[in-house]
């Protein structure tokens, strides 16, 4: 074998090392959109925050999220997983995290404790977790439910539109915009990041229900 057959065995393998041991860390963006990037920030909220709802009792394309959050949409109704509805009451003078995910999504499925333990260590009446996950509830307390319950509300069939996966919007009590992300990481830290990031805005915007 000559030399430079050996060097570039040496270097396939460890690239091939190297990625492995950095597949926990992948920062993943599970869509096909390719202006994810800018269609996650505000502009998403700014244009109506799009949905599809799919199920047998409701499908329609292209609904804003943003009309029934504002309460300009009085008409359209979910039901979590509890069936309990959630309407354009639910998001009323509430800080609201929004998070949509489906079950073949890793990163969205790493998040999802993480979303529980935040619930709880802001546990304030003034705050809700509401998400919306694009399989259907069958599927979802087939493959989820029926390993452990969450304390915040999953509403099944529904999809962003232009978006990627895992995506997430901070509002506040006035229906303002706060952050979003999109995207995640299936590596060990990702629910102290999702905690790291998330106590410090929720916190603030709470202080401003509170007022001085």
């Amino acid at each position: 074998m000559t030399i430079f057959k050996t060097c570039t065995i040496l270097l396939l393998a460890f690239v091939s090392t190297t990625l492995a041991s950095q597949a926990d860390s992948i920062e993943y963006h599970v869509g096909s959109n390719p202006n994810w990037y800018e269609e996650s920030k505000y502009a998403t909220w700014e244009n109506g925050l799009l949905i599809s709802i799919r199920n047998d009792d409701d499908s329609r394309d292209s609904i804003s999220l943003k009309e029934i959050i504002s309460g300009h949409d009085k008409e359209t109704v979910f039901r979590d997983q509890h069936d309990q509805i959630v309407n354009y009451k639910t998001f009323q003078d509430k800080v609201i995290l929004l998070d949509f995910w489906f079950i073949r999504c890793p990163p969205c499925i790493v998040d999802l404790p993480g979303l529980d333990l935040l619930n709880q260590k802001i546990n304030s009446e003034d705050f809700e977790i509401i998400t919306f996950a694009n399989d259907s509830m069958p599927e979802i307390r087939k493959t989820l439910l029926s390993k452990r319950d969450f304390n915040f509300r999953i509403i099944p069939n529904v999809y962003i539109v232009n978006s990627s996966y895992p995506y997430k919007l901070l509002i506040g009590r006035d229906q303002a915009y706060v952050d979003s992300k999109v995207g995640g990481t299936i590596d060990k830290a990702s629910i102290k990041s999702l905690l790291d990031k998330y106590i410090p805005l929720v916190t603030t915007e709470l202080n401003k229900i509170k007022g001085p």
